[in-house]
């Protein structure tokens, strides 16, 4: 990996000043203002997947908007700051959709709404949708310019569209969210200044569901991270509804697994990491999570990350991914058998018990795929 130091010749700013990658040129002289200054401190930054390139971005970051300046949000006229202001990376955003005419049109809204004005494109990959996915899509090009809508039907799986994206991207930073979801007003512009600094990044997922009923009723729980999910005794893992990579690290990776039934997210951001890549929290990135509303869908859902759970230890097994405990997972099939009567007199106890229950059935079906023992 290439390790890149650079510092920011000492100045006095009124206005959020930008960076210098040994420049000698003189700072522009600033506006008389009645505040007082404050000088730039030195910093330095470490390249992980942009090598040489990579520009100094750490002590601007501490500003309102971090690394970039305020014109790129706010329309204000790029010629009033300083020549050495760091461009931006191109930004490509990648749904996957699959007969999601009902919601797509949605997260659209939401991308337009964005406050970014820097480069950026919206790819849609539809993979062998039979609703209206695509007409709903191509009613946003006039609102979002850098629209496209591509075939991804030639595989079924969102992998396979997210793969098809990703490899006609314009972009040399790739962001990925989820058909389903809605990116919350700023989403864009904190996970273009994380884009900046960082190779492998992910934000906030926050669930959401239609009825008042606990949302996180049959998914687990969240943890300490949110966003960032820490796997026991091995790597730390994000769902691809609101993850982000370098053009190159994905190259480098190979992009998304297809051959996963379930837990493609996590195998991708395995993958990454074990190329040295770590997986950073962007904590103003937030992204609204549909749950699923019947019992059925979170059925099926919960059942193919069973399987999907077996798969990865599969996968990664000989990476160090711990195995899970077979006396703990007795236990918790046999909580199940016994808490079943207690769990159907309420809709979060009826969610809950259901939720697991697909989880651990999932588990068995895994394991008899893949011929390994797995609760």
């Amino acid at each position: 990996m290439a390790r890149t130091d650079c510092s920011c010749r000492r100045a006095t700013w009124t206005r959020s000043p930008p960076c210098s990658r040994g420049s000698t040129k003189t700072p522009r002289s600033a506006p008389a203002s009645p505040a007082r200054p404050r000088p730039l401190r030195a910093c330095s930054t470490t390249s992980r997947s942009r090598g040489p390139t990579s520009r100094c971005t750490t002590a601007c970051s501490r500003r309102r908007g971090g690394p970039f300046p305020e014109w790129l949000w706010s329309g204000v006229d790029a010629d009033a700051y300083d020549e050495r202001v760091p461009e931006p990376p191109y930004l490509s955003v990648i749904i996957p959709a699959r007969d999601a005419g009902a919601t797509i049109g949605t997260q659209l809204e939401a991308l337009a709404a964005q406050n970014w004005q820097g480069r950026w494109e919206v790819i849609v990959a539809d993979n062998g949708s039979r609703d209206d996915t695509v007409s709903r899509a191509e009613q946003w090009r006039d609102r979002l310019p850098g629209l496209r809508v591509v075939d991804a039907s030639s595989v079924p799986g969102a992998s396979h569209a997210r793969n098809v994206a990703a490899e006609i991207a314009s972009g040399d930073y790739l962001l990925f969210l989820d058909a389903d979801d809605v990116a919350e007003p700023g989403w864009l512009a904190a996970m273009a200044a994380a884009a900046a600094e960082h190779s492998f990044i992910a934000g906030v997922s926050t669930p959401v569901h239609e009825t008042a009923s606990d949302s996180q009723s049959g998914m687990g729980r969240t943890t300490r991270w949110s966003a960032i999910l820490p796997s026991k005794g091995f790597l730390d893992a994000a769902a691809t509804n609101n993850l982000g990579v370098s053009a190159n690290v994905w190259h480098e990776v190979g992009g998304f697994r297809e051959s996963m039934l379930a837990g493609m997210d996590t195998a991708f951001c395995w993958d990454v990491q074990l190329l040295g890549h770590p997986l950073v929290r962007v904590d103003r990135a937030h992204v609204s999570y549909r749950m699923r509303t019947s019992l059925r869908e979170l059925w099926s859902q919960q059942y193919r990350w069973g399987i999907g759970s077996v798969q990865l230890y599969v996968l990664f097994r000989e990476h160090g991914v711990p195995r899970s405990s077979t006396f703990g997972g007795i236990v918790r099939v046999l909580g199940l058998v016994a808490m079943a009567p207690f769990s159907i007199w309420s809709v979060d106890g009826r969610r809950d018990w259901v939720g697991r229950a697909a989880r651990r059935a999932g588990r068995i079906a895994g394991s008899i795929r893949f011929r390994v023992f797995m609760l």
